[in-house]
């Protein structure tokens, strides 16, 4: 049995029970309570009858039999009726109960229903029973047909209830269909699942969760083809750098075997070598901070950073190029090796868009270290493809295409930002510490902004 035809027949049986409960106590309240009104009338009615027979015999003592009977007669109308009985008249059982308490039963005569009510009562000395009896076939007549309508009542709200219950189950069934469509479809490997639920219920709450999950899911999977391509890339083009400075190493150390020695040639073969060395060196570092994802955070002065940047760089500097330093130093929570990495390769690129003459000035700004330069600049059109894995600035392929993308990577790893914007007048690259700082403001650890101004030659 399906889970739609389990939900209708759940729900309608237990409709119809409740409803059913509820109509029969609801009948059965609303008849005895009428019947205890009419039973208290009666019996009311009749008392007040048995009191004024008994007024006129304590002021008229010899008020003869005849005269109490037409003077309880009187009190008869269309639907009551009030009669003389002599107690060995009346059944033994209503005499067994009317000597202490009123006696009233219900009869039902040719259709009709009457309450008689029991009353003792004493006329000259002797004992007789006062008989009073009202007919109440309207009333029972009246419940009967209120017990009907509320049972038409009830077996129309059932067939709607049915009726509703159907099409919700449907509805329901129709978006747990949906869902398990969806489901199937992912295990089949097809994670960009988005399904859509028509209600306001848990369902719906249900189907927002497995959006959600579809769509994480399905960015995950992006995310890793993604590294997996740029992976091949990196390998690919790991090939083609490699080969190039080893192609050199191996060709100057031919040259230095196979030519006779001079001094000149052999100094700068192995000068050569030496250079592309260097550079196989510095390929393997970069690609080793692109593939470590950990951070190893630590507390650090940005300026002392920044002062150990430009002291590495200016060693291979062959350039008229003047350095300076502003604003106030702040502290963040970082990788120093990975920072330093990045500040070295942004300060390597300034140099090297400067030709023979320039400044490189390094602002300190709030969360933000300013790298600005007066070199060449870069077109607009390199600018979108700059952070680019193996992008090189120039056609030169002494530069490696990694710089960029290792500081692009690293700071994204760090939770911070880099912006490039350039110029014919020469580029200014900022690094906007948000992370790193809130993580160091978090560590209740004081920053201070001192306005400074310094130079480096």
């Amino acid at each position: 049995m399906k889970f739609r035809t389990k939900l209708i027949l759940f729900t309608s049986t237990f409709i119809i029970l409740l409803t059913t409960i509820s109509i029969y106590i609801i009948s059965n309240h609303l008849i005895q309570s009428r019947l205890e009104v009419a039973i208290s009338n009666t019996i009311g009615e009749t008392n007040q009858v048995k009191m004024m027979v008994e007024s006129v015999i304590y002021i008229d003592e010899s008020l003869s039999l005849e005269q109490a009977k037409n003077l309880i007669y009187r009190n008869n109308k269309t639907d009551v009726f009030y009669e003389l009985q002599m107690e060995n008249e009346v059944s033994k059982e209503i005499l067994n109960h009317y000597r202490t308490d009123s006696v009233y039963k219900l009869e039902t005569r040719n259709d009709y229903y009457y309450i008689e009510a029991y009353i003792p009562l004493n006329i000259l000395g002797k004992a007789y029973v006062l008989r009073g009896k009202h007919n109440i076939t309207s009333l029972i007549e009246e419940s009967d047909y209120s017990q009907q309508f509320i049972f038409i009542s009830s077996g129309i709200m059932m067939v709607l209830v049915i009726i509703l219950s159907t099409i919700f189950a449907s509805n329901m069934t129709k978006n747990i269909k949906k869902l398990e469509e969806a489901t199937s479809a992912m295990t089949r490997g097809e994670y960009n699942q988005q399904v859509k639920i028509n209600s306001n219920d848990e369902i719906k709450a249900l189907g927002d969760s497995f959006n959600q999950m579809s769509k994480t899911t399905n960015d995950l999977i992006e995310r890793l083809n993604q590294t997996a391509q740029k992976n091949k890339q990196l390998y690919g083009a790991l090939t083609h750098e490699i080969n190039t400075p080893l192609t050199s190493i191996i060709g100057y150390s031919e040259l230095l075997l196979n030519q006779p020695y001079e001094e000149n040639l052999y100094n700068r073969s192995l000068t050569h070598i030496f250079q592309e060395g260097k550079r196989l060196s510095v390929l393997s570092e970069n690609l080793l901070a692109l593939s470590n994802e950990k951070l190893s955070r630590k507390l650090s002065s940005i300026k002392e950073l920044l002062e150990k940047s430009i002291k590495t760089c200016q060693s291979n500097i062959r350039k008229d190029i003047t350095f300076e330093i502003s604003g106030g130093d702040f502290d963040v929570s970082i990788d120093q090796n990975l920072m330093l990495a990045v500040i070295v390769n942004l300060i390597n690129n300034a140099v090297h868009s400067i030709n023979n003459k320039g400044q490189i000035t390094c602002l300190m700004k709030k969360n933000q270290l300013i790298i600005k330069d007066t070199g060449v600049g870069i077109s607009k059109e390199k600018l979108q493809v700059l952070f680019d894995p193996f992008y090189k600035g120039s056609d030169d392929s002494k530069h490696l295409g990694l710089g960029l993308t290792l500081v692009k990577d690293i700071m994204d790893l760090h939770g911070d930002d880099v912006f490039i914007k350039s110029n014919k007048n020469g580029t200014t690259v900022t690094l906007s510490y948000t992370t790193s700082l809130q993580l160091e403001e978090n560590s209740d650890v004081l920053t201070s902004y001192n306005e400074t101004k310094e130079g480096i030659q």
